[in-house]
């Protein structure tokens, strides 16, 4: 029993040591503000700080969310790559200040037009909710 007990221990040391966030979650959704019969966004790269996170095909009128760790970003901002493969070759980026000092949670809800371009953008510190 006692070996058992120490094997999980371990196995939950180890898991917690490894798959520990790097720090606090912040959310961004992305949301395509075109007409119906505009083409999908092929896909939007988001970066903070040393995180990464991609989106794929977004089609117009929808949201899509997802989550980066910046941990303590000496840049403190948020960085999109927006592609429009294969209606064009032209990609976008858009860089917007992190409203607050690292490692502070956050939300950022930013929308784009048909052309690939950040039109809004908006953020509060979490808990917090754009409803």
């Amino acid at each position: 029993m006692k070996y058992l007990l120490g094997v999980l221990a371990t196995l939950l040391i180890s898991l917690w040591w490894y798959y520990l966030p790097p720090g606090p979650v912040c959310y961004v959704e992305i949301e395509f503000l075109a007409p119906e019969e505009t083409a999908p966004l092929s896909s939007v790269a988001i970066m903070s700080g040393a995180d990464k996170s991609s989106l794929g095909s977004i089609r117009p009128g929808d949201t899509q969310t997802t989550r980066i760790y910046p941990e303590d970003a000496s840049d403190n901002e948020v960085v999109l790559f927006i592609h429009r493969y294969p209606t064009s070759t032209e990609n976008n980026s858009w860089s917007g200040q992190r409203h607050y000092p690292p490692g502070t949670a956050f939300r950022t809800h930013i929308q784009i037009d048909q052309n690939g371009k950040v039109i809004a953008e908006k953020s509060c510190k979490l808990p917090c909710s754009f409803d």
